[in-house]
């Protein structure tokens, strides 16, 4: 077993950063976020025993991120089981701690990485000082109103959370012979935060990023 920290500082409360962690709108701007992937799937039941998945398109391949809530000491500690196979019975073992600072609060992230995965150490961990960085940015924007945007479909009407949209041309679905064919009608939308180009919803159960220029409220 390889034990691997991470550390970073920040400004805000520890209230708020763990709040981000536990709220799918928040985490999906920093968990397992790559610069050129695209985040087709966020879902985080926040409670004891709860899960997350945090799904990807990445070069046309779709990388999955699960986990389970083991520890949650509001707002001090956030354990979890996480795995990238969503079928597995097993996974490493994350805790993340939230320490308060005069200046605001020093997060300290632990991975104990098994034997068969400790040469990808390095990997890992800039992958976690990634994730910390992302959330330090998001945390940033969004108090200097950064991610207040406007959601518009292509006629420029504005989209709101749950509202019902159609396609007005097919849509292929990247990684996949799936196509939203022009004219379907798509239900409940929902907004992503700091995002106004797309909306996640789900067509014949199947859960997507559409880009709102292709888009008109119904």
């Amino acid at each position: 077993m390889t034990k691997l920290e991470v550390k970073h500082s920040y400004s805000q409360a520890p209230e708020k950063l763990f709040n981000a962690f536990l709220n799918a709108d928040s985490a999906r701007n920093f968990m397992f976020k790559t610069e050129t992937g695209k985040m087709v799937q966020a879902e985080v039941d926040g409670q004891l025993g709860g899960t997350f998945t945090f799904v990807e398109q990445r070069s046309g391949l779709q990388a999955g991120h699960y986990g389970t809530f083991i520890e949650l000491e509001e707002p001090s500690k956030i354990a979890f089981i996480f795995t990238v196979d969503k079928n597995s019975s097993e996974g490493d073992y994350i805790e993340i701690y939230f320490n308060k600072t005069s200046a605001g609060c020093d997060i300290v992230l632990n991975h104990d990485i098994k034997a068969e995965f400790a040469e990808h150490t390095e990997k890992i961990k800039s992958g976690w000082i990634g994730i910390l960085d992302k959330l330090d940015q998001f945390i940033s924007n969004q108090e200097v109103g950064v991610s207040a945007l406007v959601t518009k479909d292509s006629l420029g009407q504005q989209l709101n959370e749950g509202d019902s949209v159609k396609t007005i041309k097919d849509l292929k679905v990247k990684g996949s012979s799936m196509v939203v064919k022009r004219g379907t009608v798509v239900k409940k939308i929902h907004l992503i935060a700091g995002n106004d180009e797309e909306v996640d919803c789900k067509v014949d159960g199947v859960a997507l990023s559409l880009e709102t220029q292709w888009l008109v409220k119904v």
